[in-house]
C-alpha cells in the first residue's frame, strides 16, 4: 500500500526510473564495454597526460575532474567507460524529466496516454539520433552533464524571476566548461520555452532569444579565458579553435554544406529521413490550419515552427564559426538532432493534435501521433544499429591488430631486428579507407582506430601489448616513397613499424 501511495505521489520519479531502465536496455551494447578511438588514445598516453594535454587544454574542467577521479581510484579504462555511460543515462534522463516538469506547468494533461506521449516527446529531444555519438566517448557522463546544465539555463532564463538571469548564466558557464559542443541546444530550447510560455507576447519572445545569445556568448568568453589560463599554466597549445579571422570563411563553408548535413545527418540517421519528417510535420500543421475557424493564431504557430526549425539548424552550426574541426560530427549537431522532438513538443503544447478529444480532428490526431511514433522508433533502431556497427568495428580492430602482431613477429624472425617504434603516415583525401568494408554506415562511431592518426598508436598497442614507442620524425624521402607505394597498410623498416592512416 505504501509503495502504491508513493508511486501515486511521485509520478515523475517513477517516470525517471522507467526511462533510466529503458535507456539502459537501449544502450546495453555500450554499457557492456566498447572502445572509442579516443579511448585508445587515453589508454596509450595515460590519464595524467590526457587530462593535461586534452581536457584542460580544451577548457573541459569537468571532464578533467572525472578522469582525475578515475585515476585516484585506479579504475581501469573498461570500467571507467561503463561507469561513465551509466552516469550519462541518469543525467540525460534528468534533463528529460526537467523538460517534462516544466512543460506540465503550461500544458494540462489528465489522461495516461497523453502523459506517455508527452514523456516520449521530451525523451526524443534529448535522446535524439545524434546523441548516440555523445554516448560513444569515455566522457559521455560529462557531455550529458552539459545537457543538464543547458536545460537548466533555458528554464531559469525563460521563467524570468528575480536572480534567474544570473542563475541562467551560471548554468551556461557550467555547461560550457563541461562540454562546448552542445551549447547550441540553449538557443532552440529557450525559443521553444518562450513560445510556449508567452504565446502572444512576441516582444518577450524576441527578448528571451536575444538573452539566450548573450548568456551563451558570455559563457563562451569565460571558457575561452579558462583555455587561455590553462595554456599558460600547463605550457600547452589549444588545437581546435581558430581566430576571429575565420568567422567569415567558416560562415560561407557552413552555409554551403549545411544542406548536406540535413540530408545525410552525419550518417547517424537514414538519408533524407530528417527532411521527410520535417515536411510531414509541416503538412500536418497546414492541414490543421485549414480546419481552424480562427486562422490567425494557427498562422502564428506555423511561423514559429519555421523559426524553431531555422534556429535549430543555426544552433547546430554555431560552434563552427571559429573552427571547422569536427564539422561532420553528430555530437556537435545535437541541436539539429533535437529539432524534430522540439517541433513535436511545440505542436503538443500549442495545438490539440496530440492531446484532448476532438471528433472533427480525430484522423488528424491519429496521423500526428503515428508520425511521432514512427519517428521515435526510427531513432531507437538507428541508435541500436550504430552501436552494433561500432562493436563490430572493435572486433575488426582487434582481429587486424592480431594480424599486425603476426607480421611484426615474422619480420623480427626474418631480419633479427626488434621492432621498438611506431610512426603514423597520414594520407589525405582517402577518407573512405578509414572504414572497414564490412561497415554499412560511415560515421564517427565506425572509424577504424588503426586508420585514424590520433588513435592508431594507442589501438595497436592496446591489442598487441607491444608497447611500441611513437615517433614523430621527418621520414626520409626514399622511406616515404617505399611506404606509399607499398600494397601493405603497415610496413616494418629497421626498428620502426610505419602505419598508414587516412582520417586526420
Amino acid at each position: 500500500m505504501k509503495i502504491k501511495e508513493w508511486c501515486k505521489n511521485h509520478p515523475n520519479r517513477i517516470t525517471f526510473i522507467v526511462l533510466c531502465i529503458f535507456s539502459s536496455i537501449i544502450y546495453m551494447q555500450f554499457i557492456l564495454g566498447h572502445y572509442a578511438t579516443d579511448t585508445y588514445t587515453i589508454s596509450e598516453v595515460g590519464y595524467d597526460t590526457y587530462i593535461k594535454s586534452w581536457y584542460l587544454t580544451d577548457g573541459r574542467i569537468f571532464s578533467a575532474l572525472f578522469l582525475f577521479i578515475i585515476k585516484i581510484f585506479n579504475i581501469s579504462i573498461e570500467w571507467a567507460n561503463t561507469i561513465s555511460i551509466l552516469i550519462a543515462i541518469v543525467l540525460s534522463n534528468l534533463a528529460v524529466i526537467q523538460i517534462v516538469k516544466w512543460i506540465e506547468r503550461y500544458v494540462k494533461i489528465s489522461d495516461f496516454k497523453g502523459k506517455i506521449f508527452l514523456t516520449l516527446i521530451c525523451y526524443t529531444i534529448i535522446w535524439n539520433f545524434t546523441y548516440v555519438e555523445n554516448m560513444y566517448f569515455l566522457e559521455s557522463s560529462v557531455m550529458a552533464l552539459s545537457v543538464v546544465f543547458y536545460t537548466m539555463t533555458a528554464i531559469k532564463l525563460v521563467e524570468g524571476k528575480k536572480w534567474n538571469n544570473l542563475k541562467a548564466l551560471i548554468f551556461a558557464i557550467l555547461g560550457v566548461i563541461s562540454y562546448q559542443g552542445t551549447i547550441g541546444f540553449v538557443f532552440i530550447l529557450i525559443a521553444l520555452m518562450t513560445f510556449v510560455k508567452n504565446p502572444k507576447n512576441y516582444k518577450k519572445n524576441i527578448i528571451d532569444i536575444i538573452k539566450s545569445g548573450i548568456v551563451a556568448g558570455i559563457a563562451v568568453v569565460v571558457d575561452l579565458e579558462v583555455i587561455n589560463i590553462a595554456e599558460k599554466i600547463l605550457g600547452t597549445n589549444q588545437r581546435r579553435l581558430g581566430s576571429l579571422a575565420n568567422i567569415i570563411p567558416n560562415f560561407k563553408f557552413i552555409v554551403a554544406y549545411t544542406s548536406d548535413i540535413l540530408k545525410r545527418t552525419c550518417n547517424l540517421y537514414p538519408d533524407y529521413l530528417f527532411i521527410i519528417f520535417s515536411i510531414a510535420i509541416a503538412i500536418i500543421l497546414l492541414i490543421n490550419l485549414t480546419k481552424q475557424k480562427e486562422k490567425n493564431n494557427q498562422y502564428i504557430i506555423f511561423v514559429k515552427m519555421v523559426i524553431l526549425f531555422v534556429l535549430g539548424v543555426f544552433s547546430g552550426s554555431v560552434t563552427y564559426f571559429l573552427t571547422l574541426n569536427g564539422f561532420w560530427a553528430g555530437r556537435l549537431r545535437f541541436a539539429i538532432g533535437s529539432i524534430l522532438g522540439i517541433l513535436f513538443l511545440y505542436i503538443a503544447a500549442q495545438t490539440n493534435l496530440f492531446f484532448g478529444k476532438n471528433k472533427e480532428k480525430k484522423m488528424l490526431q491519429y496521423a500526428t501521433q503515428t508520425i511521432f511514433v514512427i519517428y521515435f522508433l526510427t531513432v531507437i533502431v538507428c541508435n541500436v544499429f550504430c552501436m552494433y556497427e561500432h562493436k563490430q568495428v572493435n572486433k575488426l580492430e582487434e582481429a587486424e591488430c592480431r594480424e599486425i602482431l603476426n607480421y611484426i613477429n615474422r619480420y623480427e624472425e626474418e631480419t633479427q631486428s626488434k621492432v621498438e617504434n611506431i610512426q603514423v603516415i597520414t594520407i589525405r583525401d582517402q577518407v573512405n579507407k578509414t572504414y572497414y568494408s564490412q561497415v554499412y554506415d560511415k560515421n564517427v562511431l565506425t572509424y577504424s582506430g588503426i586508420r585514424s592518426d590520433w588513435s592508431a598508436v594507442g589501438c595497436i598497442n592496446f591489442y598487441t601489448k607491444k608497447g611500441l614507442v611513437q615517433r614523430n620524425e621527418d621520414v626520409p624521402n626514399e622511406v616515404f616513397e617505399k611506404i606509399i607505394n607499398s600494397d601493405q597498410e603497415e610496413i616494418c623498416i629497421g626498428n620502426t613499424l610505419y602505419v598508414k592512416c587516412y582520417m586526420y
